[in-house]
Parts: structure tokens; sequence; C-alpha cells
């Protein structure tokens, strides 16, 4: 049981460095067009910050989207080149997307049709 416990103190205290340390994710994606997504979280005095970002190009101009990613939804819109880019700050962990390895993202057209779909990865 002491062993068990010194264990699971040993994986938190692990974690707590590596958040502190900071974490960063990424996901290329790809379908009818290209993109990227990155989530990046640490823990700097205490305090919680995470940023998604997500981007895309080579898709419909002027047209809308939405981004789902860890429980998450963020409606985006395309410029007239077929590009958009969105980035979300966060400093509170209960209302960031939960993000990590293997996490999907995709995007979807209006008509709610998969247009582009990714897994993140840690970098």
């Amino acid at each position: 049981m002491k062993q068990k416990l010194m264990m699971v103190t040993a994986v938190a205290l692990i974690a707590t460095m590596a958040l502190a340390a900071g974490l960063r994710y990424e996901a290329r994606m790809s379908g009818a067009g290209k993109g990227k997504a990155k989530w990046q979280v640490a823990n700097k005095r205490g305090e919680f910050q995470g940023e998604f970002e997500v981007e895309g190009e080579n898709m419909a101009r002027n047209a809308n989207f939405t981004v789902n990613v860890g429980g998450n939804s963020f409606p985006v819109t395309t410029n007239g080149l077929g590009r958009f880019a969105f980035s979300a700050r966060y400093s509170n962990a209960a209302t960031a997307p939960v993000i990590g390895v293997g996490t999907g993202v995709d995007v979807k057209d209006a008509n709610g049709a998969v247009v582009m779909t990714g897994v993140f990865a840690q970098r």
C-alpha cells in the first residue's frame, strides 16, 4: 500500500513538473483542405494557462465552418482566399478543451459534413 501511494505521488509530481514546464500538442489536418491545430498548456506560478490555435487553407472561400475539439466547438469563416485562423486563451482549466495525445480535431462545413480531420500528438 505504501509503495502504491509513493508511486501515485511520484506520477502526480512528474505531471505537475511537466505542466509547469509546459506541454505542447499539435495536429496536422487533411481532407478537402489542409491545416494544423496546436494546444499549449503551462502552469506558471500556480496559474493555469492554455492556448488553442487552429488554421486552415485550400478551403471554400468566404464559407462558414465549425472546428470541434476536446468537447468544444468554435465557429470560423474563411476569407476570400479560402483560409481561416482562430485562437483562444484559457486561464481556467475547467473551461478549457480537453486535449491530449490521440485527441481528434475536425472541421465541419455548414451542412455538418467533415471536411478536415487530424489527431493530436505531443511535440
